[in-house]
């Protein structure tokens, strides 16, 4: 067995998972904004995210979608709201929301 050929491919995966660890959440924030947003046609401002891959959980504060028809109005706003998908169903691309809170 080569272990340079081990211990490379190793490092490899490691990286990728790291990588996955550290930019779910910014990528995360950046889905809700830009999907928002293109649902609406109005700005929509998200504070923080964090998401649980395995549980599918998923908390995000400070969240403020424009109402687009009276624009000094928020259509949706929420200091944090959390939600909790079914991990079975995104491995499908589908979203399953099984229960959620404000």
């Amino acid at each position: 067995m080569r272990w340079t050929y081990l211990l490379t491919r190793l490092f490899i995966l490691l990286l990728i998972l790291a990588a996955v660890y550290i930019g779910k959440d910014p990528l995360l924030k950046y889905a809700i904004i830009h999907s928002g947003q293109s649902l609406t046609g109005a700005k929509v401002e998200v504070g923080k995210v964090h998401a649980s891959i395995f549980d599918g959980k998923v908390y995000v504060t400070d969240l403020a979608v424009v109402d687009p028809r009276a624009t000094m109005q928020n259509l949706i706003q929420a200091e944090s709201a959390y939600v909790v998908l079914n991990p079975n169903h995104l491995l499908h691309r589908e979203i399953v929301v099984e229960s959620g809170s404000t």
